[in-house]
């Protein structure tokens, strides 16, 4: 007898498994085939009916045994199928935990907040959060061999700003890196938020440490007391600055004034200042620097033009050294102290000047000592020789003498071509106490005729006397 007359194979509804049916058969007929014969015989059959996938043939070779002993009817699973696997979902996990700040979006007006804790600076090239891409999943398989796709992970969904960028590392995950020096709002796996401009939406007081912003900074109030800030970009006060320490590596803008008590304010600009008035302060500038009211027992440091004008446009009992020019409207008092006023005060050009004036002072004296010894000596022809040394070594004197004259020549016209002419314009009164000084010249009001224009020492310095 055919034994696959015998069974009957079927499959489930969904083809995830096959099962096969063994009917009755009578023994007295005798069997001509073993359990081991039978299952080679219908494995290939199964190929042929479309069970290709999954199949057990463990369990066909026990079931086709048990049915050969005692020939009742038998149904068992022979073939099962594969369920997909669906993919992982991906993650985002912060790579420094130590960064996460909890600054608050907005405070109360007054309130003090430790912002030297609060806020936290990012260095540029720093990875912030790295990501790990979802996975694509497993796919499965009916019995009949057809694949079940799988269903990949879902890539993880984060808002960031625009300083943050991706970049991809050779592992395969994705690394979220600060573009540039910033501020962190916010790092979490939902949120990394990097700005370059900040805001502080009160009066700043921090006397805890100091607070460090690397990038623009606003305060929306004043600085108050004993308090120390330091920002890499530009900073722009609504208030005043008030006995703090201030320092910025671009421009700084006071809507009020700078002052201080005994111990004063120090305020330090990369590039220009300006303020409505300052008073009880030490202030720095690598610009210009604007003043639109009056300036009061304080100095002013400017490489670029310092102007004081407004209202009053007044400067009483300080010091003023610019690069360029100094513009008032009102110097001085018959009440206060002395006050002084130092134009075309340029640090590079007097260092330089400095160090070939004593060059040209020691060959000098090597100049006059040769000549000194030539004419002293009047040996017999056995020391020419001597003589001849002292010759060369005063012509080789002179001839450094001028190159070095010529240097400081040059050193002169490039200044004058490279920058305007510094001036000290006086445009309403000035008062016998104020001392002028342009370049290495130094005279007092008395002195200065009141005819418009009088070049001192230097050719490029100039003082304007304006009378009222």
């Amino acid at each position: 007898m055919d034994p696959l007359n015998y069974g009957t194979v079927q499959w489930s509804d969904d083809h995830l498994s096959a099962t096969l049916t063994c009917r009755t058969w009578d023994q007295s007929e005798p069997a001509s085939w073993s359990a081991d014969e039978l299952t080679a015989t219908w494995l290939p059959a199964l190929t042929t009916v479309g069970v290709v996938f999954g199949v057990d043939a463990t369990t066909l070779h026990a079931t086709l045994a048990a049915w050969l002993a005692d020939g009742a009817e038998r149904t068992a699973e022979i073939a099962h199928g594969v369920l997909p696997l669906a993919g992982l979902d991906g993650h985002i996990s912060c790579m420094a935990p130590h960064l996460v700040t909890a600054q608050p979006a907005k405070g109360v007006a007054g309130q003090s907040r430790p912002w030297s804790k609060l806020i936290t600076n990012v260095a540029a090239g720093t990875r912030l959060a790295q990501c790990t891409p979802p996975t694509s999943g497993t796919p499965g398989y009916l019995v009949t061999g057809e694949e079940i796709p799988a269903t990949p992970g879902a890539m993880p969904s984060c808002e960031r700003s625009a300083l943050v960028q991706e970049a991809l590392q050779p592992d395969g995950t994705i690394a979220y890196v600060a573009e540039a020096d910033g501020v962190l709002l916010a790092l979490t796996p939902e949120q990394i938020q990097l700005v370059t401009e900040q805001t502080i939406p009160h009066d700043l007081h921090d006397p805890e440490g100091d607070v460090v912003v690397w990038g623009d900074l606003t305060v929306t109030g004043s600085v108050l007391p004993n308090t120390v800030l330091r920002v890499r970009g530009q900073l722009h006060v609504a208030g005043a600055i008030e006995s703090a320490f201030v320092e910025a590596g671009g421009d700084i803008a006071v809507d009020g004034g700078l002052f201080g008590k005994a111990e004063g304010t120090q305020v330090k600009a990369g590039g220009t200042l300006s303020a409505k008035f300052v008073q009880n302060a030490r202030v720095t500038a690598g610009g210009d620097i604007t003043i639109r009211d009056s300036v009061v027992n304080s100095q002013l440091l400017s490489s670029g033009t310092v102007e004081i004008s407004g209202q009053r446009g007044l400067i009483l009992t300080s010091r003023v050294v610019a690069g360029g020019s100094i513009l008032v409207d009102t110097a001085g008092s018959t009440a206060e102290g002395p006050l002084a006023l130092i134009a075309g005060h340029n640090p590079t050009f007097w260092q330089y000047n400095a160090r070939l004036t004593r060059e040209l002072e020691f060959t000098h004296r090597q100049h006059v000592k040769g000549s000194s010894q030539v004419a002293k000596d009047r040996t017999p022809p056995l020391h020419r020789l001597q003589n001849d040394f002292v010759a060369r070594r005063r012509c080789e004197a002179f001839i450094y003498e001028r190159i070095l004259m010529r240097r400081k020549a040059a050193l002169y016209t490039e200044l004058r071509g490279s920058q305007a002419l510094p001036v000290i314009a006086i445009r309403r009164q000035a008062f016998a106490n104020t001392a002028f000084t342009l370049g290495p010249c130094t005279q007092t009001v008395k002195t200065i005729q009141r005819a418009g224009v009088c070049r001192l020492l230097l050719p490029h310095a100039t003082l304007v006397w304006q009378a009222s």
